[in-house]
């Protein structure tokens, strides 16, 4: 198992994910990223977008994701928290992923009841990021800080809170909640203001606490993602 509660304590991860519907478009992306490798932390596969859920082709669309040689988020984001994974099993596509495909880190709604995944995603050496996505913006500062916490204590390895701002008074209490929770956990955590309100929070995450910042190199997964060579240069240059 990965060792990530060192995170907490090193610079920001930049992540960037694999979006392909299929074989070809994940084997271009994969190309891509591996031409920006020294720029790039993590990667995630963004399953959810995938066409085909066969066991086969989930097998054979991981060997080719797994020639990039960088850890592994493996992602079924849910409809509900601004994914593609439509009319699917949540909870029985995660468990045949954790019993055949080769990943690092499993993401996890938390709002899906999902003990038993956490459980055994671990018993199978692997980590856990739990995440929640507010996408109504419903949180407010504490709301958010509860929410790390109530992932913490599901046994996570690593705890993530996503907001879409109505204004730029919700990224301060979004960047104010995280300073709050990375004090107070002993686990890394992650945390991101979607949209253009929201980007500076992606510009500075580890000035209050967040362990990765999500890019993207030719397609995005998520509002607001800043293409990987410039997030790469605004981090390097406003770090401390």
């Amino acid at each position: 198992m990965m060792d990530v509660s060192k995170w907490k304590d090193e610079p920001t991860k930049i992540a960037v994910p694999i979006t392909g519907e299929n074989i070809a478009e994940i084997s271009k992306e994969i190309f891509s990223i591996n031409n920006a490798i020294d720029k790039i932390d993590l990667i995630e596969w963004r399953i959810d977008y995938l066409k085909d859920f066969s066991l086969a082709n989930l097998i054979e669309c991981n060997r080719i994701v797994r020639q990039v040689q960088l850890p592994l988020i493996l992602t079924l984001r849910s409809v509900e928290e601004g994914g593609n994974a439509i009319e699917l099993d949540y909870h029985d596509l995660l468990n045949r992923s954790i019993e055949t495909l080769d990943f690092d880190i499993l993401d996890v709604e938390i709002d899906k009841k999902v003990d038993g995944l956490i459980t055994k995603v671990h018993q199978n050496d692997r980590c856990v990021i739990a995440s929640h996505h507010d996408l109504k913006h419903r949180l407010d500062e504490q709301g958010i800080i509860e929410k790390f916490k109530l992932m913490n204590d599901h046994d996570a390895d690593i705890v993530k809170v996503a907001i879409m701002p109505k204004n730029e008074k919700g990224v301060l209490a979004l960047m104010q909640a995280s300073l709050v929770a990375n004090d107070e956990l002993d686990i890394p955590i992650v945390s991101m203001s979607m949209g253009e309100k929201g980007m500076i929070s992606r510009i500075i995450p580890s000035n209050f606490g967040s362990s990765i910042s999500f890019s993207s190199l030719a397609k995005s997964s998520a509002p607001g993602q800043i293409q990987v060579d410039e997030l790469k240069r605004m981090i390097d240059t406003l770090k401390y």
